[in-house]
């Protein structure tokens, strides 16, 4: 892969030439080129992580994926990016099943925070906040029912 020319879409190269720093030009299961501003990736090889993400409008619809891998970095800048891990998310885009995914995920981490005591000691830093500073607005935790 390296020596060879990387190519993409005009509408890519409308992205690319914006006003970013960085972008993932190519990626394959193998590795990527990694397109960046000149001077921005030092010479070397090293532990790196990229996060990818697309959203529609208002939110509803969103995917994310994080990847973390190994860049090597020419002399010349060229950058070869061989990712080993990928984690990510999809959040469907119908409004109604999102809603209540999120809710049901809500209702679920309140359950966890509860069940191991973060709900308690939060309520105890609110009550120690709000002893030390007279009039200021504490933390509200929502109980459970």
């Amino acid at each position: 892969m390296m020596g060879e020319p990387v190519r993409w879409s005009d509408e890519a190269q409308a992205v690319i030439s914006g006003d970013i720093t960085t972008a993932v030009a190519y990626l394959t299961p193998a590795g990527g080129a990694v397109v960046a501003a000149p001077g921005l990736l030092p010479p070397g090889s090293r532990r790196a992580g990229l996060l990818a993400h697309a959203y529609r409008a208002q939110l509803v619809g969103l995917s994310a994926r994080t990847f973390t891998g190994w860049l090597e970095v020419t002399g010349d800048g060229a950058a070869l990016y061989a990712p080993h891990t990928s984690k990510g998310f999809v959040a469907p885009p119908r409004e109604n099943l999102l809603l209540v995914s999120n809710g049901l995920l809500a209702k679920f981490g309140i359950w966890q925070a509860h069940r191991r005591g973060t709900v308690t000691r939060l309520e105890q830093l609110a009550v120690e906040k709000a002893s030390s500073a007279p009039g200021q607005r504490s933390l509200s935790v929502p109980r459970r029912p």
